[in-house]
């Protein structure tokens, strides 16, 4: 053994050029797992501590890429090359639109997902860093191409460098063992040590027989309350929710060229109960509905919608069912996507599921570039809502302004025509957006409650971080009571950014049962009604 090591060694002397090839190839994976992993690195890490994590790492990333740059066939080595060069914008795509760990469950649970939005990835990462992974693509390729150049493959070195990968992890995991991962070790945490394969590898044995039980204990201990003595909007029997995709609340009030980007919802929040609230985003736009439809904050590692045999109990729809509302849902895409249609029939409660296929057979409308365009969801959702006799609640979510916000015909293109930049394409997406929901406002009957919330920002601005460092994303939240006025009872508590979606959710939950399930006092209703 210590002969070959000798021979390995050797052969690494002979190839310079091998060396400086795997050298720069684990300085870009380790870069990478610093811009990716870095909320791993707690507060309390001290200068020595934060060396020798930092070297541990780059030991297991060199080893791996000398090892591979050795074993393959000279004319295989561009493969696991461009490989990694996806996997890179992979990972920062993900990490810049989630400010979080790209997780082996997401990978597993959500792949589809992620390729069909695969544009909004490329459009965070700009044109500069993907001219960089380019060219570091090339100049590992030539470097490693001219060392491996004559002679036989220097396969000592080789199985040096995955062994010593391996030995490494193995070593290291009776230091830091990776079943932490089942009980309180984050992906973040546990990545900084390891890196991102023998990670992965350890979600794939800790995780995944324990995933259900993560989400039900994460549902049971985070909740939020502090709009427990808001008033509750008034009593309606025409009951709207609607999720605007990548709404900023940034965005109520902005202008460009002089004139609002969002004028109705920036008028509509002038008349509403308006408060500005962190939403939940883990794992994808999913994780809004979710909690908004159960009262319930989502599974840390993967679309609940995944999960099978999750406890959803007493939901929206139910609540509402049981005061007597036909309860119904109206999304643009494929039911499938995010696994929303199997649990929206079943465990949600529903009354009536529309998603793609049925808005297309049953009424008629006509997919655009991606789905069902909002404005014909939201014609679909205004017909039914006033053809339909007694009490309705509606869910809808919106699609249009998904990113890459790519989605819009020329003609709707209205503050950017032929607009190249992201940020451009956003404010035409949400431009279209608000004249859609100008015009279903128009059509819902006077004393409606319409409620309209953001899953998550878009963005395409510059993140706002807290104290901690972690991202500080807001949305808003409006609460409206058509031929009326509504406010906040306690407007700087509304509008500080401090509230959770829980905080609403939960409020919002309370005003449902207080309809199902009237106290036999009469209570005030109303947040605060103004003339």
């Amino acid at each position: 053994m210590l002969d070959d090591v000798r021979k390995a060694i050797a052969e690494l002397r002979a190839r310079p050029l091998l060396l400086a090839a795997a050298l720069l190839w684990a300085l870009e994976i380790f870069w990478v797992q610093e811009r990716t992993l870095r909320a791993g690195y707690s507060s309390e890490f001290g200068a020595l501590r934060l060396l020798a994590e930092r070297c541990v790492r780059l030991g297991f990333d060199l080893s791996f890429a000398l090892g591979l740059l050795s074993l393959l066939p000279r004319a295989a080595i561009a493969l696991p090359l461009l490989a990694w060069q996806v996997l890179a914008a992979l990972l920062l795509g993900y990490h810049g639109y989630f400010d979080r760990a790209l997780s082996w469950q997401t990978i597993a649970a959500q792949a589809r997902e992620g390729l069909a939005v695969a544009g909004m990835g490329t459009g965070l990462l700009g044109g500069p860093l993907v001219a960089a992974l380019c060219l570091a693509f090339v100049a590992k390729l030539a470097l490693a191409l001219r060392a491996r150049r004559g002679g036989p493959p220097p396969w000592r070195l080789g199985l040096v460098g995955l062994l010593g990968w391996a030995g490494m992890a193995g070593a290291l995991n009776l230091v830091y063992p990776l079943q932490k991962l089942q009980v309180y070790s984050s992906i973040e945490r546990t990545g900084v040590a390891y890196g991102y394969f023998w990670t992965w590898l350890g979600e794939a044995i800790y995780l995944d027989g324990h995933l259900l039980e993560r989400a039900i204990e994460a549902a049971r201990t985070r909740t939020s309350d502090r709009l427990r003595d808001e008033p509750l909007p008034p009593v309606a029997d025409r009951i709207v929710f609607v999720q605007v995709e990548s709404l900023d609340d940034a965005l109520l009030g902005h202008e460009e060229k002089g004139e609002r980007v969002l004028p109705f919802l920036t008028a509509l929040r002038d008349r509403s109960a308006y408060y500005r609230v962190r939403p939940i985003h883990d794992n994808g736009s999913a994780d809004a509905d979710f909690s908004m439809l159960t009262g319930l904050a989502p599974s840390p590692d993967v679309i609940t919608y995944r999960l099978l045999h999750y406890p959803y109990g007493d939901t929206l729809p139910k609540i509402l069912g049981r005061a007597g509302y036909h309860t119904e849902t109206i999304h643009g895409l494929y039911g499938h996507f995010f696994g929303r249609q199997p649990v929206f029939e079943g465990p949600m409660g529903f009354d009536a599921v529309l998603f793609e296929k049925e808005l297309e057979e049953e009424h008629g409308a006509r997919p655009g570039r991606w789905g069902i365009e909002d404005a014909a969801v939201f014609d679909v959702a205004a017909s039914r809502l006033l053809g339909r006799e007694g009490k309705v609640f509606q869910f809808l979510i919106t699609l249009t302004s998904h990113g890459p916000f790519d989605y819009l015909e020329p003609e709707d293109e209205e503050l950017f025509p032929r607009a190249t930049s992201l940020r451009q394409r956003y404010l035409n997406s949400m431009r279209y957006v608000d004249r859609a929901l100008e015009a279903f406002h128009a059509r819902l009957p006077e004393g409606t409650l319409l409620v309209i919330y953001g899953d998550h920002e878009s963005g395409t601005l510059p993140p706002r971080t807290d104290d901690a460092g972690r991202r500080w994303e807001i949305v808003p939240f409006l609460v409206h009571h058509k031929g009326s006025r509504l406010r906040a009872a306690d407007p700087e508590l509304a509008e500080s950014g401090t509230l959770e979606q829980l905080d609403l959710v939960t409020y919002l939950h309370r005003y449902a049962r207080s309809l199902a399930d009237p106290p036999r006092e009469p209570a005030a209703v109303g947040a605060r009604e103004l003339p």
